[in-house]
């Protein structure tokens, strides 16, 4: 049950970080002026990556929580640095 809520939390977390990328490619980037931070938000928070970057970011949230409750950080860290290195090998997405 621990292998599984660490595979949840970490693919979870790589799909949010890849959905927010592609969300922030549509909205465009941060603007350098105050001005422009009102719209610029509005516009990333109504985008439906970004929306689901940050459910997903919350759905890891959780996993990890569960999975941190039900063992001691000490075993589930290298658990967690090794699906990291898989997801990485398995699934090379350049950004």
């Amino acid at each position: 049950m621990v292998y599984l809520l660490v595979f949840i939390a970490v693919a979870a977390m790589t799909a949010a970080q890849l959905l927010l990328k592609k969300g922030l490619h549509v909205v465009g980037a941060f603007p350098g002026r105050l001005s422009d931070l009102l719209p610029f938000f509005l516009k990333a928070y109504t985008n439906i990556y970004i929306i689901s970057a940050v459910l997903l970011t919350i759905v890891t949230a959780l996993a990890w929580i569960l999975a941190v409750s039900k063992t001691q950080l000490s075993f589930l860290l290298p658990i967690h640095g090794s699906v990291l290195c898989a997801c990485g090998v398995v699934l090379p997405i350049p950004i």
